[in-house]
C-alpha cells in the first residue's frame, strides 16, 4: 500500500472515530457536540440548536438541555420556563370586558400572521393527507397534527405566541379545528387548563371552552 494511501485512511479512521466519540458523549450525557453549527434563537423558550452531524443539542431558557438524534424533533417544557423577561401581563382583560385595541397593539402583527399561516397550511396538509391516504386516520389519529413542524414552530415561539394566539381565539367565530389547534398550543404555551376535572376528564373540549378558562385565569 502507498504511503500516502495509508496517511489518508489513518486520518479517515482518526477523523470517524473523533465523529463516533464526540457523537457518544453528546448523546449519552445530554452535552453540545463539540463538533457543530450553532442556532441562536431570538425570543421563544428555546435558546439555542447546536447542530452536530448525528445529533441536535437543544438548549431551552428554563436551562433544560436535551441531545437527540437528526430526525427526533423536540419541544423545551413550556409550563416552568424561569424567563422574567417575558412575563405577560393582561392589562387588556378586565373584569367586565378585553380592550381589543389594547391588545391588538401589543401584538407583534408579524408573529400574528407567521401562526395562522403555519396552522392554516398544517390543517389543509393533514386534510389533504386523508384524502390521499383516509387509512392514516386510524392508523395515526388526527392528533398526528401536534407533530407537525409547523405546530413545533408556533410553540417554540413561547410567550410571542401568546397574545396572538389569544387573539386569534378572541376574534374567531368559528369553534373547529383550526380553532381547537390554536387553543392546543395555548395550552402548552402557558399550560393553562391542562390539569384534569376531579374525574379525571379534561376541562375543555373545545376551543371556545378554552377561551373561557383562559381568560378566567388571566384576568
Amino acid at each position: 500500500m502507498k504511503k500516502g494511501l495509508k496517511i489518508t485512511l489513518i486520518v479517515l479512521v482518526i477523523l470517524i472515530c473523533m465523529i463516533a466519540l464526540d457523537t457518544l458523549q453528546a448523546k449519552i450525557f445530554d452535552n453540545s457536540p463539540l463538533i457543530k453549527i450553532r442556532d441562536n434563537l431570538d425570543g421563544g423558550v428555546l435558546d439555542y440548536i447546536d447542530k452536530g452531524i448525528f445529533v441536535n443539542h437543544y438548549h431551552c431558557n428554563n436551562n433544560e438541555k436535551v441531545t437527540t438524534w437528526k430526525d427526533t424533533k423536540f419541544a423545551c417544557s413550556m409550563k416552568e420556563s424561569n424567563n422574567k423577561e417575558n412575563k405577560i401581563n393582561w392589562d387588556e382583560i378586565t373584569n367586565d370586558s378585553i380592550d381589543e385595541e389594547l391588545l391588538l397593539g401589543n401584538i407583534d402583527e408579524d408573529i400574528l400572521k407567521d401562526i395562522a399561516k403555519d396552522l392554516q397550511e398544517m390543517i389543509e396538509e393533514e386534510k389533504k393527507e386523508e384524502q390521499d391516504n383516509p387509512s392514516i386516520v386510524i392508523s395515526e389519529g388526527w392528533v398526528r397534527i401536534f407533530n407537525k413542524d409547523q405546530y413545533r414552530n408556533v410553540i417554540q415561539k413561547g410567550n410571542l405566541a401568546i397574545k396572538p394566539l389569544f387573539y386569534i381565539l378572541y376574534k374567531s367565530e368559528n369553534n373547529g379545528l383550526y380553532e381547537y389547534v390554536c387553543a392546543k398550543a395555548l395550552e402548552d404555551i402557558t399550560g393553562i387548563g391542562s390539569e384534569l376535572n376531579a374525574d379525571g376528564t379534561k376541562r375543555w373540549s373545545t376551543a371556545k371552552e378554552y377561551l373561557e378558562i383562559f381568560i378566567k385565569e388571566v384576568k
